[in-house]
């Protein structure tokens, strides 16, 4: 049977993949914020509501370099260490974070492609940092520096998604950030 960490740790193979593919598939190359695979199947297409899936497999699909190493560098310094503590819960919490965050990013910023594993990323930092308030912030080793970093991990990249929505010129202004928010929301629940 496998373990959560080892379900946590397969979902990283075909994320990574998705995005090899569609960076060769587009001929774009390696960029910060490309290629954006609006006609993917695995991303979320606001014009496609009936196919159900895209709110989860949007988790297989990231846009550009940044967004996969972020997320899969998170998953992994997270996720594996909250999964040695909590086992299967923690696989639940990551679901639950796509999930919500998907539905969050339907309803608050309906016309937007959505993609990417950052509903369930943040859900991970939420559930870390509730951890470190269980915890009191005294009782684990080195929280409150713990507590810092992740500040730093949330504020970097939710000011990187911003910008990418609202700043940069082209497709990219198409893809939401708000998943983050709704992610963030599971993990703390």
């Amino acid at each position: 049977m496998l373990s959560s960490s080892s379900l946590h740790a397969a979902h990283l193979h075909p994320s990574s993949g998705a995005y090899v593919y569609y960076v060769v598939q587009s001929g774009e190359g390696v960029h910060v914020s490309k290629p954006v695979p609006v006609k993917s199947p695995l991303i979320f297409d606001p014009h496609r509501l009936e196919e159900v899936w895209r709110f989860f497999t949007i988790r297989l699909r990231h846009i550009g370099i940044y967004h996969v190493v972020f997320n899969v560098l998170t998953q992994l310094i997270l996720g594996i260490p909250l999964e040695l503590v909590h086992q299967w819960r923690t696989i639940l919490v990551y679901i639950g974070g796509i999930i919500s965050g998907s539905l969050y990013s339907r309803c608050s910023d309906p016309r937007v492609y959505l993609a990417g594993a950052s509903g369930g990323v943040y859900a991970l930092l939420a559930a870390h940092l509730a951890e470190l308030v269980n915890n009191e912030l005294g009782e684990m080793e080195f929280a409150p520096v713990r507590a810092f970093i992740l500040f730093i991990l949330i504020a970097s990249d939710a000011g990187v998604a911003v910008y990418q929505r609202y700043f940069l010129s082209g497709e990219i202004n198409k893809i939401s950030y708000v998943s983050h928010i709704g992610g963030f929301v599971a993990g703390v629940l």
